[in-house]
């Protein structure tokens, strides 16, 4: 991560910084980090470990250099294919986190968060409807431009991060960040369903209210069951 360990370590120990970048900015995220990095936390400021008492995980800073920081999170695997919701939500946050401290340091964020099922057997795959498993063999890193399966979706950027059920690109010409989830049939029956995470900066209101109203029409048009949170 392109940050000195104590502005990492920072960001996880200061909920005005946790604000920053965890979850996404809806009604009871304040009560959420208090729970969890607060009441539930156990630190370790001089090793910089952070481990909690009603979980598994931990995660442990390694200063690389002045500006380099490796941060390593320790939790219980998902076995075999099964979906860990809580090892998703880690994977998604920390994509957050390093693009808040990397891109963004020290700003204020806007979130646009939405979650459905999919409306019927033929609804492509989030990942192809929006063209990323055109990404192929791309590392992370690398810039990539991408059309999705029905043409109503282009997006250029870069490649932020990539797991088996989630992508993380770069949208906006940098200025945002996307991150797309698969839910597989198991965890949101009958066909399964998608979660994307549209983070931002930097935007006015009426050209955040643009963003807002593409994506919300766009994935109205795939999901039923819909939510989607925009704060502020």
């Amino acid at each position: 991560m392109g940050a000195p360990a104590e502005t990492v370590w920072r960001a996880l120990r200061d909920p005005a910084e946790l604000h920053r970048w965890f979850g996404w900015d809806a009604e009871g995220l304040a009560e959420e980090i208090e729970d969890i990095f607060v009441t539930h936390a156990i630190a370790d400021d001089e090793a910089r470990v952070l481990r909690f008492d009603d979980i598994s995980d931990r995660f442990e800073l390694e200063p690389r250099d002045a500006d380099t920081t490796i941060m390593r999170l320790y939790g219980e695997p998902p076995e075999g294919d099964a979906f860990d919701g809580m090892h998703e939500g880690w994977t998604t946050f920390l994509a957050q986190l390093r693009f808040a401290l990397e891109r963004h340091p020290g700003e204020d964020r806007r979130t646009l968060y939405l979650t459905g099922l999919a409306s019927e057997p033929n609804v492509p795959p989030v990942m192809e409807s929006l063209g990323l498993e055109q990404l192929g063999s791309a590392g992370v890193g690398e810039a990539y431009e991408v059309r999705g399966a029905d043409g109503a979706v282009s997006l250029t950027g870069e490649l932020w991060t990539r797991s088996p059920r989630q992508t993380a690109i770069t949208v906006g010409g940098g200025t945002g960040l996307l991150v797309a989830v698969e839910l597989p049939p198991a965890e949101r029956p009958p066909h399964g369903g998608a979660t994307a995470l549209i983070t931002s900066y930097g935007l006015g209101d009426e050209e955040f209210q643009r963003v807002r109203h593409s994506w919300t029409q766009w994935w109205h048009g795939r999901y039923d069951e819909t939510t989607a949170t925009v704060f502020p």
